[in-house]
């Protein structure tokens, strides 16, 4: 059985990002669900340029090196082609 991946962006496309934090989700809001009939999952990307954190921990621009990624799913990307191939995606144009 043979997956299609389906990116969805919701903001802008990911060909205008460039240097910064790139993480991919599954149906993150979970208003997209697996389509059983063509096997088709469904992703987001989330993108930050200078930080993320959470309660617990931080992401920061400056210290970008020094980290093991990916952390929390997070990776740093210096270019938007770096990101799909960091996250495991291919760009495809409908």
């Amino acid at each position: 059985m043979k997956t299609r991946l389906i990116i969805i962006f919701i903001l802008a496309s990911i060909s205008v990002f460039s240097q910064g934090f790139y993480k991919r989700e599954k149906d993150p809001q979970g208003k997209y669900r697996n389509d059983t009939i063509s096997d088709t999952c469904h992703y987001s990307i989330n993108f930050t340029d200078n930080a993320v954190e959470s309660g617990l921990w931080r992401l920061d621009r400056k210290l970008k090196d020094t980290y093991s990624y990916p952390v929390h799913g997070w990776w740093w990307a210096d270019s938007d082609d770096q990101a799909v191939r960091l996250l495991g995606l291919r760009k495809e144009y409908l």
